[in-house]
């Protein structure tokens, strides 16, 4: 912007109040940049002015996009800072006082206790009073609170469970609210999460929204037990319900401290049902060892029940055995002693017996071995009979093939 003649302060320290000589041709011409030096470590500067209807007899209306400093010349400092100013009024006569007036944007939304937890304000909900709410600058853009933001403003919500931000400056902007606020036992139902984005002054955004209500658990465990048995340990649990559970994690440890992964299981997603879930830990620690269950939602969200122990002292050898079982793959193992070489033929058997399957397994080794059995597709869930047999001996177990994960 440029003025044609000398520009004169109204007010010290601040672009409330101004005005022109009299006897300018003209006094603003849009698109245009002026620089002011106010004092000696004072810089007033502002541009972008648009000038609507310039020969209107009873003033002027033009916006204004300036920036207001303080005490440095630094162009760098005045960068990183700004004061947008628009709707001036530019009276008819240039020696008059024009007042500028800053029309600031508004961030706006509810904290609400969500009774049908829907995730949406609806007439069903009711307020929740004095829960901080924190508006952040996003300074790295990427839509999420982080440790290189910075908060711009806490407040609490009113007695109808709103809030306002009044935000003099443009970006990009994120918000949450103060779990600690919330009612024990209460957890989010939407993202503790809300985002604006500002491009000019004057705007507004009312739907920022947050809902919490009672956490209900995504699962009700009845119970989580490891035994061992034979050689191996059993590991069982129960639920009685589910709510969005993803899958089941067993971990194992030697120490009680330390755990390692076994295997994941599926979950149900949502059931409201009593539900069994089985595995097998073909290979356990000897002497005590320690077996933990973990839960994880399909949000990622997990968390682990008490662990228990199990002690094995010996491993006792058996001349024939299947595992897992019950099996939730395609594969099982079976595990024998045999005194000289020979061949296993594994025959496989259907409830109405019906031969499903049926291999010839080579032995190499003497004493104690271990053979994977991989079935040529996976079979339907159910109770089978395995039959391993060799040229003087013949061994039977049943095995259960489940409908799980491994």
């Amino acid at each position: 912007m440029q003025f044609h003649g000398a520009m004169k302060e109204g007010l010290a320290g601040s672009l409330r109040n101004w005005w022109v000589d009299a006897g300018a041709s003209s006094i603003f011409r849009s698109n245009s940049y002026f620089a002011v030096a106010r004092d000696t470590d004072s810089l007033v500067i502002a541009s972008g002015a648009k000038v609507i209807n310039p020969e209107l007899p009873g003033g002027n209306v033009f916006y204004l996009g300036g920036h207001d400093y303080y005490h440095t010349t630094d162009i760098t400092k005045m960068n990183a800072l700004r004061l947008y100013l628009n709707a001036v009024f530019v009276p008819a006569y240039p020696n008059s006082t024009c007042e500028l007036f800053v029309l600031p944007n508004s961030i706006s939304g509810n904290v609400f206790k969500d009774v049908d937890q829907d995730s949406t304000l609806s007439a069903a909900d009711s307020a929740m009073i004095s829960i901080r709410v924190n508006l952040y600058i996003d300074v790295n853009r990427d839509g999420k609170v982080d440790a290189g933001d910075v908060i711009l403003e806490t407040i609490l919500t009113d007695s109808l469970g709103k809030f306002n931000f009044n935000v003099g400056i443009l970006g990009m902007f994120v918000m949450d609210i103060e779990m600690d606020d919330l009612p024990a036992g209460y957890g989010m139902t939407t993202d503790n999460l809300e985002r604006a984005v500002f491009t000019e002054m004057g705007q507004t955004d009312p739907d920022n929204d947050f809902g919490a209500y009672w956490a209900v658990l995504p699962i009700e465990l009845i119970d989580f037990t490891a035994k061992p048995v034979q050689s191996y340990v059993d590991i069982h649990w129960e639920t009685a319900s589910e709510l969005n559970n993803d899958y089941f994690t067993i971990e194992r440890s030697g120490n009680g401290t330390d755990f390692e992964w076994l295997v994941d299981i599926n979950g149900a997603g949502n059931s409201w049902s009593n539900l069994e879930y089985y595995y097998t830990d073909v290979n356990p620690l000897s002497g005590t060892s320690y077996y933990r269950l973990k839960q994880t939602d399909f949000n990622g969200v997990f968390e682990y029940f008490p662990m228990v122990s199990v002690t094995l002292n010996t491993i006792t050898k058996e001349i024939f055995e299947v595992f897992p079982n019950p099996c939730y793959s395609d594969k099982f193992y079976i595990r024998f002693n045999e005194e000289k070489e020979t061949s296993f033929l594994v025959t496989l058997y259907d409830v109405y017996g019906k031969e499903i399957f049926s291999r010839i397994i080579p032995v190499e080794n003497y004493g104690e071995s271990v053979k994977a059995i991989d079935l040529d597709e996976r079979l339907a869930p159910g109770i089978y009979l395995v039959i391993g047999s060799t040229e003087d001996k013949l061994y039977k177990q049943k095995l259960i093939i489940g409908d799980g994960r491994m």
